[in-house]
């Protein structure tokens, strides 16, 4: 490009539409001609909106004389249908022998595939996996001069990061990727050359299986720096093989190549799975939850909503659906003195994380057991665990009222009144019997007083309708054969008689979403932060407000299932289908891909008298002995209770236990 005389500001600009991709990057090679001076300046720029606006991504000025150059610029925030880029003279080029020359424009870009193999040479090893699904094979080395693996030898991995190349001769490496069943395939990678001759290169290739030819689809030569990327849908299968090496000129000491961030983006078989690679929440391998995500219906908590009865919910990106929108449909509070419905504690929103977050900010490593369930905020706990069960019932009245605007299935409550009694005295059972019989399931931790009062089970874990739900220590693994009751989990037998809790699944050592990094939880227990490159987002605790948390997601999945199912029916396909696992509490261990595999429409609950509290009349309501529907079921409307003539308890959080 030069200036005329004419003083206008010449340009080039071109157009391309990047709104399917994932990322992209703008490069370019140039060159000054030797009368370039200090005052001529050329601008490179970008625009989103077709031209409307531009931004700079450099401006070259200051330059004298010959000089070239590779540019490389990552303009993925600039993605859309109509990005453009510009190359502008700003001023001055009014020479004849003024020339800011370009070659090799290009904009590289990733599509938004669904999955990835990809090693960012974070270990010094060659078994690294860094994408969504892992390589069908470690990095292959061949090195006639004795190797040496990841950490030596001429082809290794440097300390730095990098894949690095040096003082070859015929060396190379390899691997292989299942690619079956996809469309579309890329490559990409980062790579910078030091020092190269002419005729050095590292030879890039692909082959369909690693056994036919390897094609050449690209080479690094020279002294410079870019980003490859290349489109090999046409070498797809299950054992595509990429290979990087030189085949046949010599390399000098002090000669290198770098590779970094190698990557194969592919189009997923299976859209709508989630992947399972990296996966560390063992409490949805223990119930079956993994399988039913990626199994025919994909079942993940979509269209069903929980309530989560708490300290509220943080706008934590766990909780963004596949569109990008919040899946908290509602937030509101009850607490007395009067709050936002945000979290400042983080026990909600550990509960909700367990329930449903999707594991976004863990890269798929701490997911709920719905990753893709909607969830309602109803904040009845202040932010140093304090409530009390006026608090709670104004917001299970709430729910009551609200239950078809949002579409309201299960409620969770991972708290505990603090007052043992029986369930036809206390408000709180009668309350969540009134939601049960207007068809929400209702899910309660059964208590962590295992440890000194053993045998006390506290409302509402007493109340013979609802499914209270016992803790088990995974211990680390998927195999429930080696789970041992916790040590806290409460179990007994009620004031009314009932066994109590009715199902146990994990609830020991859980790790999900952190409200905060500021929040109480974290300033009371700095120890059981999870740490990672980029901060701390996830926390780990134990108690039966995980467990309770760990089967309301399950029965999510099942709603999702079949949505005509009544809570006693659920109920009964829950216990029908868990794993015997007695261990001293009665209860057995929920499974809940054989739940939803079952067909059983079998109540339970059958002549059991409801909460003295919903009585209208000298006669007891037995639910159970008429069929759902056919009746209208006003003794158990919200307005039967007279609610300011019971006595109100404090409740309180049953989670704070903090064993390591």
């Amino acid at each position: 490009m030069d200036q005329p005389d004419t003083g206008t500001e010449p340009s080039l600009a071109r157009r391309v539409d990047l709104s399917r991709a994932a990322s992209a990057i703008f490069s370019f090679d140039y060159h000054t001609s030797d009368g370039v001076d200090p005052e001529d300046a050329v601008v490179a720029e970008v625009s989103k909106d077709g031209g409307v606006t531009f931004t700079p991504v450099r401006i070259y000025t200051g330059i004298s004389g010959q000089t070239w150059g590779t540019a490389r610029f990552d303009i993925s925030s600039f993605m859309s249908a109509s990005t453009q880029i510009r190359f502008r003279v700003l001023g001055a080029y009014s020479e004849q022998d003024e020339y800011f020359l370009i070659d090799n424009v290009q904009v590289a870009y990733a599509p938004r595939l669904a999955e990835t193999v990809r090693d960012e040479f974070t270990q010094i090893a060659y078994q690294n996996n860094s994408g969504t699904k892992t390589w069908s094979s470690g990095w292959i080395e061949y090195d006639p001069d004795g190797g040496g693996g990841a950490a030596g030898g001429y082809v290794k991995i440097n300390t730095g990061g990098k894949l690095t190349f040096h003082y070859l001769w015929y060396e190379h490496i390899k691997r292989s990727a299942n690619l079956l069943g996809s469309s579309e395939a890329f490559l990409s990678f980062d790579w910078q050359t030091v020092g190269l001759d002419p005729g050095d290169k590292l030879s890039v290739q692909v082959s369909p299986d690693g056994i036919s030819p390897f094609v050449e689809i690209g080479s690094l030569e020279g002294n410079q720096s870019g980003f490859f990327y290349y489109n090999i849908s046409s070498y797809i299968s299950q054992n595509t093989t990429i290979r990087l090496g030189n085949f046949g000129q010599y390399m000098d000491y002090g000669e290198y190549i770098y590779i970094d961030n190698l990557q194969i983006a592919f189009e997923s078989d299976c859209p709508q799975c989630i992947s399972t690679v990296d996966l560390q929440s063992n409490f949805a391998k223990s119930i079956g939850a993994d399988v039913l995500w990626n199994e025919s219906n994909y079942l993940q908590g979509q269209g069903v909503t929980v309530a989560v009865v708490d300290s509220g919910i943080a706008p934590h990106p766990d909780f963004l659906g596949a569109d990008g929108q919040s899946r908290i449909l509602a937030q509101v509070e009850f607490v007395s003195e009067g709050s936002s419905a945000d979290d400042f504690y983080g026990h909600g929103t550990h509960v909700a994380g367990t329930i449903g977050g999707n594991g976004y900010l863990s890269e798929g490593r701490y997911p709920g057991v719905a990753p893709q369930v909607n969830l309602v905020d109803v904040k009845v706990m202040d932010d140093l665990g304090i409530g009390t069960t006026s608090d709670v019932i104004a917001g299970l009245q709430w729910i009551y009222e609200n239950k078809d605007v949002y579409n309201i299935r299960i409620v969770n409550l991972s708290l505990n009144s603090t007052v043992a009694e029986s369930y036809h005295t206390s408000p709180l059972d009668a309350a969540l019997e009134v939601l049960w019989f207007n068809g929400m399931v209702v899910v309660v931790s059964a208590g962590n007083n295992g440890t000194y009062a053993s045998g006390v089970v506290f409302p509402p874990a007493n109340d013979p309708f609802v499914v209270t739900v016992g803790a088990v220590d995974d211990m680390g693994t998927q195999n429930i054969s080696d789970d041992l009751l916790a040590s806290f989990s409460a179990f007994g037998i009620t004031d009314d008689g009932f066994s109590k809790p009715d199902i146990v699944v994990p609830g020991r050592n859980i790790i999900s979403p952190l409200a905060s990094d500021d929040c109480n939880l974290i300033i009371e227990h700095p120890a059981n932060a999870v740490l990672s490159e980029d901060g701390v987002f996830y926390f780990r605790m134990s108690g039966t407000s995980m467990a309770s948390g760990v089967a309301a997601g399950a029965v999510a999945l099942l709603l999702q299932d079949e949505p005509g199912l009544t809570p006693d029916q659920v109920k009964h396909r829950l216990l029908s289908t868990a794993s015997p696992y007695q261990e001293g509490n009665g209860a057995d261990y929920m499974d809940i891909y054989q739940a939803v595999h079952a067909t059983s429409l079998v109540n339970a609950n059958t002549d059991i008298n409801a909460s003295q509290l919903l009585w209208t009349g000298a006669e007891p309501v037995v639910w159970g002995s008429v069929a759902w529907n056919s009746v209208a079921w006003n003794s158990v409307a919200w307005n039967s209770v007279a609610w300011n003539s019971v006595a109100w308890n404090s409740v309180a959080w049953n989670s704070t236990y903090w064993e390591p």
